[in-house]
């Protein structure tokens, strides 16, 4: 078996003039009519990572390596003018013998930089390209009294509000002072479900209302009394109305009303949409939605960015997003023990086999530490405007302690404790933005179910087969079987780190477990 790497560059010329470049290293050799001249003498690669320490969710930590092209002999010179950048850079091995062609990779191009003997092709790191706001649309500032509802110049330029899923308490912003007009999300929503005033709930006006025109008329039948709303949602936004004059106003939304449509994966599915981001694995969303069915809620606060806001939700359910080898985002769910095994992997018996040819065993930490978990704490039920005893009417305050309460606090806490300690144990506790303390006592189940045993760190060396390499992901089950530490019948471990090698066939993995 020979095998070499093989890219394919479609750039353009510095007149726009689309063209594609053919590279092979070691050897320059014909593929389907294709020439690919001998220039490679560093392929591209991604290797990615995750951290199970202080979270088990969150974003995959990935590296790009450049592609190198030697110009030696100088007749790259003339692609310094070439348009690399933003351009596709596709990724080949390559079977002289048996003729195989199979793709590693494909990416996106930053840039192409020019030294002395060598071409670097460095590509862009996907995940870093969420690193802006996902909430654009500002205030206009432009309302003439009564009418508007784009704020006057006090408001303007100021990020609208921003609402996913089942949101507790916020603070909407008032954009019309006169008709006292409250602006809830900048996108549709379909359940206003309470409106409170100091912590005292307003009630929804039977008023009926269909239209803009119906929700802004100062009609009598149309206009909601003291002590009353009126709720209003369409493309342009949701709004609601109030009677009077009011302080301290918060609300509690539902941008879907079906619980479903609320789940982490659907809200990220949504926000990706809101985004502008298409490339993003459909069947991901269908596997976390089938591991992760309750309800959440997020409020993007000002500067919020795409990336910060997909991590939040996925650290809420020891899930991990990142982008792929094929430029796709993916959602990887983290303990899922039940998941088919990428590969099994035994020692190395000969030069010529595949199986292991380093192994480091060492202990696993949480939070730091090397002890076990003896009780996690899960923090739920996010209230987005925690208000102090002096900010509550004080009839809450004497008559439903439970709410006061509630308001005075960011968030509820569950937790799940295990009866089995070791000498030596700690308490894990994180925030999360699921809203049902039947789910965020689950989650807190589980992650005690994955951390209050001792656990190893796994790293390893392994020569593997095309076809296991090219299966591998983080989160990913793999089995090690080894005569030594009772892994004689196979352990299943969890990747938690990557490198792979696909001329040698070898990849460089950190393992977490073992979880069976």
């Amino acid at each position: 078996m020979a095998i070499i790497y093989l890219a394919d560059l479609v750039i353009a010329t510095s007149a726009g003039v689309a063209t594609t470049l053919n590279y092979s290293s070691g050897k320059t050799v014909t593929v389907s009519t294709v020439v690919y001249s001998a220039k490679i003498s560093q392929p591209a690669f991604l290797s990615q990572s995750i951290s199970i320490d202080s979270s088990m969710g969150g974003a995959v930590s990935s590296s790009l390596g450049e592609l190198i092209l030697t110009n030696t002999k100088r007749d790259l010179d003339y692609l310094r003018t070439y348009i690399f950048e933003g351009k596709t850079l596709t990724l080949f091995s390559y079977d002289t013998v048996s003729l195989v062609k199979t793709q590693i990779l494909i990416q996106i191009i930053e840039q192409a930089t020019f030294e002395w003997d060598k071409v670097s092709v460095r590509l862009e790191n996907k995940s870093a390209s969420l690193d802006i706001a996902l909430q654009t649309k500002k205030f206009l500032g432009t309302n003439v009294l009564p009418l508007g509802v784009e704020g006057v110049i006090d408001l303007k330029d100021k990020l609208k509000p921003l609402v996913f899923g089942r949101v507790n308490n916020m603070t909407p912003i008032l954009v019309n002072t006169s008709k006292l007009i409250y602006q809830i999300s900048s996108e549709p929503t379909e359940q206003l479900v309470s409106v409170m005033t100091r912590g005292a709930y307003v009630s929804l006006s039977g008023n009926i209302i269909t239209t803009y025109a119906a929700f802004i008329s100062d009609t009598i039948g149309l206009v909601p009394e003291g002590g009353y709303y009126t709720f209003f949602s369409d493309a342009t936004g949701s709004f609601f109305r109030l009677g009077m004059e009011s302080e301290a106003v918060t609300c509690t939304v539902w941008e879907k009303i079906s619980s479903l449509s609320n789940s982490p994966a659907q809200v990220i599915k949504r926000i990706l949409t809101y985004a502008g981001i298409s490339n993003y694995s459909a069947a991901d969303i269908l596997y976390i939605d089938s591991k992760v069915a309750d309800n959440i809620g997020i409020f993007i606060a000002d500067g919020q960015t795409i990336a910060d806001a997909i991590t939040s939700i996925c650290a809420s359910i020891g899930a991990w997003w990142g982008f792929d080898q094929t430029n796709t985002l993916r959602l990887y769910y983290f303990g899922d023990t039940t998941a088919a095994v990428l590969a099994t992997i035994h020692t190395k018996t000969t030069p010529d086999k595949y199986g292991l040819t380093s192994f480091e065993l060492s202990n696993a930490t949480v939070n730091g530490k090397l002890d076990v978990v003896k009780e996690v704490k899960i923090d739920y039920a996010k209230n987005y405007t925690v208000q102090d005893s002096a900010s509550i009417a004080g009839i809450i305050t004497t008559t439903d302690l439970e709410r006061a309460t509630w308001l005075g606090q960011e968030y509820r806490t569950a937790s799940a404790v295990t009866t089995t300690l070791y000498p030596k144990n700690q308490i894990f506790q994180y925030q999360t933005l699921l809203n049902s303390q039947t789910s965020a006592v689950s989650e807190a189940q589980r992650i005690l179910a994955l951390t209050s045993v001792k656990r190893n760190i796994l790293t390893i060396t392994a020569r593997m087969t095309l076809t296991e390499l090219n299966a591998l992901y983080p989160c990913g089950i793999v089995t090690i079987v080894i005569p030594r530490y009772g892994f004689d019948a196979g352990k299943k471990f969890i990747i938690t780190s990557m490198e792979i090698d696909y001329l040698n066939y070898t990849a460089n993995l950190t393992l977490w477990g073992e979880v069976v």
